[in-house]
């Protein structure tokens, strides 16, 4: 009797230790500011251009990410669009997520935009995204998951996202 209590408390023990090795979070976030760095109009058909820009936003999410808490949470991107006739096209980009306790985690992210409909200032957008560590206690975060939301003309975005993660027992 005694054995069959240990090896259940060993189970929980083991069991619990891998719940706290995964995750789920989801959140939203905002353009601050999106400056364009450099803007190339490559000229092969008419409206075609590559931009860099660089950019701040806010993220607000009730939810923690392997234990480190996200809201309002500051985030410096750099995104690479490739845009047809001001709007279409993909955009890919990497972001550092900075937390108020200062770690930090590393995202890769990407979305599709549709051509802007006529009198219109945003369109929509789906993407996805990868968390890739970070530092301190988020080292060992990988993850993934999804975002939508929306893009001006100028650059800016507000989106949602929702994603699940693994850390890694090497922290």
């Amino acid at each position: 009797m005694k054995l069959a209590v240990i090896v259940g408390i060993l189970l929980l023990a083991v069991g619990s230790a891998d719940a706290q090795q995964k995750g789920a979070a989801a959140g939203t976030a905002t353009a601050i500011q999106v400056l364009t760095q450099s803007k190339l109009e490559v000229g092969d058909v008419p409206g075609h251009e590559l931009a860099q820009a660089v950019g701040d936003d806010v993220l607000k999410t009730p939810d923690r990410i392997a234990g480190v808490p996200f809201d309002g949470a500051k985030v410096r991107i750099l995104k690479q669009s490739d845009l047809v006739n001001g709007g279409a096209g993909v955009v890919r980009g990497y972001a550092t997520w900075e937390a108020t306790t200062g770690q930090k985690l590393f995202v890769i992210y990407g979305y599709a935009v549709p051509p802007f409909l006529p009198g219109k200032d945003a369109a929509p957008f789906e993407g996805t995204f990868e968390w890739l560590g970070g530092t301190g206690s988020l080292a060992g975060v990988r993850g993934n998951g999804t975002m939508e939301g929306e893009v001006t003309r100028r650059g800016e975005t507000k989106y949602r996202w929702a994603g699940s993660y693994e850390q890694s027992s090497g922290k």
